[in-house]
């Protein structure tokens, strides 16, 4: 269901219309009877960092441990 409203009784009843939108209804909002905006909630989505952090950390479960000291690394890199 869509609420309509015109300018004037959006600006008195903004925080209503808010509480409104977020529950999931639409608010058309109107000027001398044609609509003008639709006031409507934002899916929830993830932030940059989130989803930076989530691949950062598939990056290092996919990782093969290497060597766990220098000499270890140093021996591997030798060719006998």
């Amino acid at each position: 269901m869509t609420v309509t409203v015109g300018a004037y009784e959006a600006k008195t009843r903004f925080s209503e219309l808010l509480a409104t939108a977020a529950a999931g209804e639409a608010v058309v909002i109107t000027k001398l009877g044609h609509p003008i905006a639709q006031l409507v909630a934002l899916k929830e989505s993830t932030s940059p960092v989130e989803t930076t952090l989530s691949a950062l950390a598939g990056i290092r479960a996919a990782a093969q441990p290497g060597p766990d000291s220098l000499a270890e690394l140093i021996h591997a890199g030798r060719r006998v």
